[in-house]
């Protein structure tokens, strides 16, 4: 009886974490295979639980209150730019009234901005302040909006760029992580499978056979699993290509942790 094989690489980071999971469970089961792997184990769970702080938490960045800070000075001179407009809409100058006739038209087509993510607000800022500094510039000036299009464009640029920093920030500190987690649990989990192969070389299957079985059904489906998010992303680059809609597929279901199951 041999192991099945899997490319541990393809998994996507939820279910390698999974995937590991249910190998440490197992192993922890298995008493015989335990005891002959108990110097790698300890590392094992240590290099799962890095993974799982990974991939599954999401740590407060030290630019973040900075970012809320920012967004609330921002969505204050969005919001004077615009109630200035909308009220300007009653004005007694005729000059006045049309001005904010233009210049509503560009704040109502935005949407509810206190509504919108984070990152579209950055972009309807960023579409106002180019139409009040340019096209509509004489408009903005009559209506007095000048001081606050600069301090809302000032303001965008510092959200955007704390957002950036942010952004950089995560992808440093969790890409790093990850990657090491998942090399080194493939490189434990390899060597603990190389190491029961050995043993079932020298001393027979019989005590190890539980393990191996249940171990190649919990590959299988990982393996399908893998091999249903390929199909699906096929597909979908297919129907981007020749503008086809796939067709309707069940989701790969989440897999089941097989030891509940057996217990």
């Amino acid at each position: 009886m041999k192991f099945t094989k899997i490319t541990v690489a393809k998994l996507r980071n939820m279910a390698c974490l999974q995937f590991h999971s249910e190998m440490i469970r197992l192993i922890n089961r298995e008493e015989a295979v335990k005891l002959r792997v108990s110097a790698l184990l300890e590392d094992y769970v240590k290099s799962h639980r890095i993974l799982s702080e990974s991939v599954g938490k999401k740590a407060a960045s030290p630019k973040t209150k900075s970012i809320v800070e920012g967004d609330k000075e921002r969505t204050f001179r969005y919001s004077a730019v615009r109630d200035i407009t909308y009220a300007a809409l009653k004005h007694f100058d005729d000059k006045v009234r049309e001005a904010a006739q233009r210049v509503s038209l560009i704040i109502k087509t935005s949407g509810v901005f206190s509504k919108l993510p984070m990152t579209e607000r950055t972009a309807v800022v960023s579409r106002v302040v180019a139409s009040l500094s340019q096209e509509y510039l004489v408009d903005s000036e009559i209506l007095g909006l000048t001081e606050h299009v600069n301090k809302l464009a000032a303001n965008n640029l510092r959200v955007k760029k704390l957002i950036d920093e942010r952004m950089e920030w995560k992808n440093s500190k969790y890409s790093a992580n990850t990657v090491a987690a998942r090399n080194n649990l493939t490189e434990i989990y390899r060597e603990i499978i190389h190491i029961i192969d050995s043993h079932i070389t020298l001393e027979g299957i019989r005590e190890f056979e539980p393990y191996v079985n249940i171990h190649n059904i919990v590959v299988a489906r990982y393996k399908k699993m893998v091999a249903q998010s390929k199909k699906h992303y096929t597909s979908v680059r297919k129907s981007n290509c020749d503008g086809t809609s796939p067709k309707k597929k069940d989701e790969p279901k989440v897999a089941e942790i097989f030891l509940e199951e057996n217990e």
